[in-house]
């Protein structure tokens, strides 16, 4: 019992630590930010984050919970790799296609969510290219979260 509350306590350190730097990396960069942004190319950052998030959840389609539900109570652990590359793969090639389409839509896209012309079309894109991304990511970090692996 105490070993598994000592588990708990490195793991939670460690993954605290990580989203306190990424945190604080942030707060570092603010007087750049006020150098090189202006108040309308902050505005345009939250709308991209906000656009992100939004994104995000949809190429995701719930597959974050539902993956580690079942890799965590899985009776067959020789399946666990099969369920991994699966969802992976899947998660991937169904990211593939939401994120092309809408990048493919990205001018209109800046449109509708910037309100501007042309300025923005880069801006959409690469926030959909981030979150293409981003997706490569999540199973694998889920497996080591699973496995209790920091």
């Amino acid at each position: 019992m105490l070993s598994r509350i000592r588990q708990l306590g490195k793991d939670t350190a460690i993954y605290g630590l990580g989203d306190t730097l990424r945190r604080t990396i942030g707060f570092l960069l603010v007087p750049l930010y006020t150098r090189v942004l202006t108040p309308a190319d902050y505005g345009l950052l939250s709308l991209s984050a906000i656009f992100l998030s939004l994104s995000t959840l949809f190429a995701r389609q719930g597959l974050r919970n539902a993956f580690f539900r079942h890799y965590t109570f899985s009776e067959y652990e020789s399946k666990r790799p099969e369920l991994l590359s699966t969802t992976f793969y899947y998660l991937a090639a169904s990211s593939f296609l939401i994120y092309a389409a809408l990048f493919l839509l990205a001018e209109q896209l800046g449109t509708w969510f910037f309100h501007s012309g042309d300025d923005v079309t880069l801006i959409v894109q690469l926030t959909l290219v981030n979150g293409f991304l981003q997706t490569f990511v999540l199973i694998p970090r889920e497996s080591f979260r699973a496995k209790l692996q920091a």
